[in-house]
């Protein structure tokens, strides 16, 4: 009988860390999906370069989909910063954003924040990004657009440079073709939480 190879250590660290993440903010598909309290968040993150092939060693790996070319961008309503790496149930209020995709993704109707980004390269290595800002919205809002969140970086994932980019005009095209134009998508865009103080 064949035997199969023991999983690494990482691996299973790797594991037992995403399992204990939760589900992300869901991806919305329908505005039949949008409670009377809740609200369809749209917004992109983009890479400059984007990742090239290899830099992300995911590959092969149990329940890395979720993971793969993905920032996860962990949210919380109440601003904190964090002195040590963010744990699994900092995960809970996450948005897993797609690179150069629009993301449709559901929420409460109180304002949040967007604490950090984080990329998963391997199972054991993980790059921050830089993120502190703020969401606002109104009790009124049925869907808000927050830009296009773009990341400049070199090669050892320093960022010297990040930008809120305002393309409001693209995702309300892609809104209206997802959901119609019954809703307004109304921009919103990020704020950084030091303009605010």
């Amino acid at each position: 009988m064949r035997r199969r190879p023991l999983l690494s250590c990482a691996t299973l660290i790797f594991l037992a860390l995403t399992a204990c993440m939760g589900s992300p903010r869901p991806s919305v598909e329908s505005i039949r999906d949008v409670g009377e309290d809740e609200i369809v968040v749209v917004g992109r993150v983009e890479l400059v370069p984007p990742l090239e092939k290899g830099e992300q060693k995911l590959k092969n790996m149990i329940g890395t989909g979720m993971l793969r070319n993905k920032l996860l961008l962990l949210t919380d309503e109440q601003w904190r910063t964090f002195e040590a790496e963010p744990g699994p149930g900092d995960h809970r209020l996450r948005i897993e954003a797609p690179f150069d995709e629009t993301f449709f993704v559901l929420s409460s109707k109180r304002p949040f924040y967007i604490l950090v980004g984080e990329l998963w390269l391997e199972a054991a290595d993980k790059v921050y990004f830089p993120a502190g800002l703020k969401v606002n919205i109104r009790p009124t809002d049925r869907a808000i657009y927050i830009g296009t969140l773009r990341y400049q970086r070199d090669e050892f994932f320093h960022f010297p440079k990040f930008q809120i980019i305002d393309d409001y005009a693209r995702a309300q095209a892609e809104f209206r073709s997802k959901f119609g134009d019954r809703y307004l998508l109304r921009k919103e865009l990020a704020v950084s939480v030091k303009e605010r103080k």
